[in-house]
């Protein structure tokens, strides 16, 4: 039983969540948060006209409805933009208009499946490539536990299945001494000491362990630092940082270790690091996080029985692909006639009309239109060049471009049995010429799939941070360098025939560098400031990288908007203080039990 002293905390909590469109913490509350965060309620900001700034503060604070026959456009046919046009298709009053804009003819972004007929050496097949993301990641404990309701509510809507993955596949790392390191066998057994990434993950893990349970003040970073400096003052260990930690970089931001926000890529374990160990383990969810899964199940009791099951790591969509998602979105919006989407069309200016509090857009073929509110999702460095360099704070906006690389062998049983590995900055030169990122045994995934398929299906990743500042290969070239690169590390020969493609996917993934949060931040002054909040930024430039956390911006943005206020510029949250959130004394499974099974 939970102590009454808790329960009243708890409701106490979701009630200034409830009755406040920002929960209001007290010196209490943010006391052990790190400084960074503390801060960010007054994000240093310096406007040309501070009265009329504070002015528009006040106004723009206040809660808005939709204004009547409400015109909106969203920049961008992704899953963001279309989860965003659908949610706001279900809760826009009659008589609004919703116009999606994008520069390519088809919808999905970087999400690609594609069915190839493939005959090599005689042996023919129908093979499905996933040409970027692959899988979905419904149960993300750093970030966006909740974040799977959204996708479990699209599913339910749009007639989908998912797939849950093969759990029990073994993780590996290329070992810059030049072999593979199942992270999965990872046992106390006397022969791990044999191999140097076990000592590492070992002697690191023990320390970071130790330093965690019995931690003090100082003891892990108060501010916002690299990945890598956290990983190191944590672990005591810079090999851990290079051997091992920056592999997993690669495979999620296809960034830097040593550039990557700390408080971004670890959410709450940054957060909690210096606070008390029992500090630490009396936090459940965030009050707003539990407030959105209550109110999103009480209004969609449907969902209750999916979000009561253990999350998968992953979830495919078998032989459709990951794009049956972004497609089943875009055919529900086209039997709706508010909504109208432009393919082949993108935006080259977003200019503010202050007097008649309207944006101006203009696009490819030159059109200008004018509307209530523009939802931008593509990254930050195009919607810095869409506002002609205004919004100041995106001027170091980064994302890196991704080589992808997709195989197939008519053999079977080429790679280990296995998702696939992940290849560290420490791994030198000679290993790894091709600048490559990882490699994933794309056979190994869907078993079902993979019996219809048939042979060795494996995708390669290359470049991200690696190639800044140099020219990418030619998407021949890059089919070349996949196969040196296969045989150099699994010994399949580069002559054994194959079906490939391959494509360059450039500026696909943002990157968080340090200081995110603070930067975003004075992003929300400045749109006040320069847009009123009639242009609104959401995505992954500004919070959470994947595919589930894409959904869930697209989700939050419209029922912001339409159920609370109109003038949400999507990164609001940062200046309210998004990582100075309060937190249940109550556990997500806890709360779970006591509030949302399904009867």
């Amino acid at each position: 039983m939970m102590s009454p002293l808790r329960t009243q905390a708890s409701r106490r909590a979701l009630q200034s969540c409830c009755c406040r469109s920002r929960p209001v913490l007290s010196h209490h509350a943010t006391q052990f948060l790190p400084a960074q965060s503390r801060s960010f309620h007054h994000p240093s900001y310096s406007p040309a006209d501070r009265k009329d700034f504070d002015r528009k503060v006040q106004e723009l604070g206040k809660i808005t409805p939709v204004p009547e026959n409400a015109k909106i456009a969203i920049v961008g046919a992704g899953l963001t933009g279309l989860t965003t046009a659908y949610y706001l298709a279900k809760d826009l009053p009659p008589g609004c208009k919703i116009v999606i804009y994008d520069g390519q003819n088809r919808v999905g972004g970087w999400i690609r499946s594609e069915t190839h007929s493939v005959d090599v050496g005689g042996t023919k097949s129908q093979v499905l490539f996933e040409r970027g993301p692959r899988a979905i990641s419904p149960g993300d404990a750093l970030h966006g536990q909740q974040d799977r309701l959204v996708l479990y509510d699209l599913l339910l809507n749009h007639g989908l299945v998912a797939y849950p993955g093969r759990s029990n596949l073994a993780r590996y790392i290329y070992s810059p001494q030049g072999h593979l390191v199942n992270l999965s066998g990872l046992r106390l057994d006397p022969s791990v000491f044999d191999e140097p990434i076990y000592r590492l993950m070992l002697k690191g893990g023990l320390w970071w362990a130790l330093k965690w349970r019995f931690r003090r003040p100082g003891w892990f970073p108060n501010d916002d630092v690299s990945l890598g400096e956290y990983v190191e003052r944590a672990s005591g260990s810079r090999r851990l940082v290079d051997d091992v930690a920056s592999a997993g970089v690669h495979g999620i931001w296809g960034g830097d270790i040593d550039k990557i926000s700390a408080m971004s890529a670890l959410g709450l374990h940054f957060q909690t690091a210096n606070m008390s160990y029992w500090q630490a383990n009396d936090l459940g969810l965030r009050v707003t996080e539990q407030k959105f899964a209550a109110d999103f199940l009480q209004e969609r009791p449907y969902v209750k029985a999916m979000y009561a099951m253990k999350p998968p790591a992953l979830v495919n969509f078998g032989k459709f692909g990951l794009e049956s998602l972004p497609i089943a979105l875009a055919d529900s919006l086209k039997s709706d006639s508010r909504v109208e989407t432009r393919l082949g069309n993108s935006i080259n200016s977003i200019e503010y009309d202050p007097a008649e509090k309207k944006v101006k857009i203009t696009d490819s073929n030159k059109n200008t239109e004018v509307y209530d509110k523009v939802i931008s999702t593509t990254s930050g460095q195009h919607a810095n060049q869409m506002t002609g360099g205004k919004l100041e704070s995106l001027q170091d906006s980064h994302s890196v471009d991704i080589m992808t690389v997709n195989l197939w062998y008519p053999q079977g049983t080429l790679v280990p049995s296995g998702l696939g590995y992940l290849i560290p900055k420490s791994c030198p030169p000679e290993l790894n010429p091709e600048r490559a990122l990882g490699v994933f045994f794309d056979s190994n995934v869907a078993e079902q799939q993979q019996k219809q398929e048939g042979g060795t299906k494996v995708f390669v990743l290359m470049g991200g941070h690696q190639y800044d500042g140099m020219e990418a290969p030619s998407e021949a070239q890059a089919i070349e360098q996949a196969k040196t690169l296969l045989h150099r590390h699994l010994g399949i020969p580069v002559d054994l025939p194959c079906y490939a493609v391959s494509k360059l996917a450039k500026g696909c993934l943002p990157q968080h560098h340090v200081g995110h949060h603070r930067r975003m931040a004075r992003l929300s002054n400045e749109l006040i400031d320069k847009f009123e909040n009639r242009l609104a930024l959401i995505g992954g430039s500004y919070s959470r990288p994947g595919v589930a956390s894409a959904l869930r911006a697209g989700f939050d943005m419209a029922h912001t908007i339409t159920q609370y206020n109109f003038n949400d510029n999507g990164v609001s949250r940062f200046s309210h203080g998004e990582v100075s959130d309060p937190y249940f004394p109550l556990g997500e499974k806890e709360y779970l039990e006591r509030n949302f099974q399904s009867g």
